[in-house]
């Protein structure tokens, strides 16, 4: 055979086996064990490439990875085919069981079964979406970790964080960092959130601030704003509940007939507790309690307010309470003092009951006490304290702004009357003893037994926003713009 025929044989058998070779790549289905599970990967196509420390293959075309109860598809892949890496890229869908994850590509690893999935990146199941532009999917573990910004929404709420991880079993999310959870009425901004959708609770922490929004009622254009504040808070929306620990704040701010928002009620306790309902709103504090609304301020070891339609407030106090309301002073065991559309309409004390008020004249300080009071507020400026059984008195006696003598007396009831901020008189009933002092003869320090002036304790409102966290004041700076 002359060398030119030589020749042209090799070209034909090289050419051969270059086409063999080339419709080997066509429609071809690998399965593979990989020492684990067993590994079905197809394409439409599959092109060998040279790799720089591997054999890398792509494929092309209805590309199908199936390996357990998990299914990975994608437009096109590339496989390094001595490790157990493939890259699924355009419209990569991963299927497994209940739960979906879809991305616009997907670093899966076949013996961890852990994808590397980023861009546009979904992950559902029946109930839940959680959006991002980059995660981890552990299949094995239905568990997600994001570092890239991630939202969670389910039927009724948001959650966004800087990252996080969510468990799809567990129905578990752990976020992080500039958190914001929303629902119809409440957002919660913290550090930290940890969200679990079947107790439908939200355990927050790190500079928590709690805004709630009254619903009650659609037609209002400016409702009302609810605001707690604390280090760590949990919220329980099965009851609409919401709890700060750690030194909690809370406020709440109303709009006045021009729509402008004013706070009026402020209150700093250890531990708020607050429940919101149809029928009426409840907001507890216990340890070391603050509270200013208006002309009412109080210390206390505990309270609760009940409040129905943001007009009717309900205010118990328990633990050593003090009120301050206007220019009284009243202390007992329990205080109840009764709000109706801002102003106080009453008051009702039981327990060593002790209500002092200054006097302009005399310098001095007017007393009440007993085992009970019942006060009226009217508008009239005429307002009415009823005290006793076991009522003692001292009545400072006031002509033309001049001091005429001083009544210390007891009685089973003493009614002690206030008009335009200043003590005028009082009524002595049934069981009279006492004692008349002309001005000069009047004891120095006169006083019953158990008085305690405290004036500088009265909390203003500057004392109670002192306390406060940053990101609370900032609200209130949002709220009354």
């Amino acid at each position: 055979m002359n060398s030119g025929r030589r020749h042209i044989l090799a070209m034909a058998i090289s050419m051969v086996l270059v086409i063999q070779a080339a419709t080997n790549s066509y429609g071809q289905a690998e399965d593979s064990t990989d020492g684990l599970t067993e590994v079905s990967l197809s394409a439409d196509r599959f092109v060998g490439m040279s790799g720089t420390t591997e054999p890398i293959r792509r494929l092309i075309g209805n590309v199908r990875l199936i390996q357990d109860k998990t299914t990975l598809r994608s437009a096109l892949a590339t496989q390094w085919v001595d490790s157990d890496r493939i890259l699924f890229e355009g419209q990569v869908l991963v299927v497994d069981e209940g739960d979906t994850l879809r991305a616009d590509s997907v670093l899966y690893f076949r013996k961890t079964k852990i994808g590397n999935a980023s861009g546009r990146v979904v992950l559902n199941d029946d109930e839940v979406r959680v959006l991002s532009t980059s995660t981890i999917y552990d299949v094995d573990e239905k568990h997600s970790t994001f570092d890239k910004g991630v939202t969670l929404i389910d039927s009724t709420s948001t959650l966004n964080g800087d990252g996080g991880e969510y468990f799809s079993d567990e129905k578990r999310a752990e976020f992080y960092g500039n958190v914001v959870f929303e629902d119809s009425s409440t957002t919660i901004l913290s550090d930290s959130v940890t969200y679990l959708r079947d107790e439908e609770s939200a355990s927050a922490r790190g500079s928590v601030l709690i805004t709630v929004i009254d619903a009650a009622d659609d037609s209002l254009a400016t409702p009302d704003i609810f605001r707690i504040a604390g280090p760590a808070a949990f919220s329980d929306r099965s009851n609409n509940s919401n709890r700060i620990s750690g030194r909690a704040t809370a406020m709440r701010v109303e709009p006045d007939s021009a729509g402008v928002y004013t706070d009026t009620l402020l209150v700093n306790a250890d531990l708020i507790y607050a429940v919101r309902s149809d029928a009426r709103d409840s907001l507890q504090g216990s340890g070391n309690v603050v509270i200013w609304s208006g002309d009412v301020a109080a210390l206390a070891d505990s309270m609760q307010i009940l409040s129905q339609d943001s007009t009717a407030d309900e205010l118990v106090l328990t633990g050593a309470p003090i009120v301050w309301l206007d220019d009284s002073q009243l202390t007992a065991d329990t205080i109840k003092v009764y709000i109706i559309e801002g102003d106080v309409d009453s008051v009702f004390a039981t327990g060593n009951v002790f209500l002092a008020r200054p006097d302009s004249v005399s310098g001095q300080v007017q007393q009440v006490r007993g085992r009970t009071l019942s006060g009226a507020i009217t508008d009239s400026g005429r307002d009415v304290f009823v005290v006793g059984p076991n009522a003692e008195a001292i009545h400072f006696v006031s002509r033309d702004d001049e001091l005429q003598g001083a009544v210390r007396a007891s009685a089973d009831r003493i009614v002690f009357y206030v008009e335009d901020d200043e003590p005028v008189r009082i009524s002595i009933i049934s069981g009279v003893e006492g004692l008349y002092y002309q001005a000069e003869d009047i004891p120095v320090g006169m006083s019953l037994s158990g008085f305690l002036w405290q004036p500088q304790r009265r909390p203003t409102k500057e004392i109670v926003v002192e306390e406060w966290p940053p990101h609370m004041t900032q609200s209130i700076e949002q709220d009354t713009q």
